[in-house]
C-alpha cells in the first residue's frame, strides 16, 4: 500500500507476499485505488472482497519505465538516492525453493 501526498509517494509498510485471503488494507481514510495484476489473481478475489472500499481498481495495470523514472527523480530530490553498487532488486514471490541450509536440514531430518 502506498500513499500519494502532494505528488510524493510513500510506502505504508513492508513489501510482502501473501494469499489474497490474508491481505488487508491499512486503516487510513481517503479514497483507495487498486492497481496491478494481483487484483486479477485467484479469480479476482481481492477485487471482489474490496470493491466497496476502493474508488477504482485496474487489475491489468503494469509498471511503466517512465512512471518509475518519475518516482526515482522525486526520491532523488528528497535525498533518498543510494550508490549504484548498493542497489538490489526486490523480488517478491512465494518461497518456491529451499536454501542450501534448508535442504541440508531436510536431508538430516529424513535420516
Amino acid at each position: 500500500a502506498f500513499a500519494l501526498d502532494d505528488g510524493s509517494v510513500t510506502a505504508l509498510g513492508e513489501e510482502r507476499v501473501m494469499t489474497p485471503d490474508h491481505a488487508s488494507v491499512p486503516e487510513i481514510k481517503g479514497p483507495w485505488y487498486g492497481v496491478g495484476t494481483g487484483f486479477a489473481a485467484a479469480a479476482g478475489l481481492l477485487q471482489q472482497q474490496w470493491a466497496s472500499r476502493f474508488e477504482a481498481i485496474d487489475a491489468h495495470a503494469l509498471p511503466r519505465a517512465a512512471v518509475v523514472a518519475r518516482l526515482a527523480a522525486a526520491a532523488w530530490a528528497r535525498g533518498e538516492a543510494i550508490a549504484p553498487e548498493r542497489l538490489e532488486p526486490a523480488y517478491l514471490r512465494n518461497n518456491v525453493a529451499l536454501t542450501l541450509a534448508e535442504q541440508n536440514a531436510a536431508r538430516q531430518a529424513r535420516g
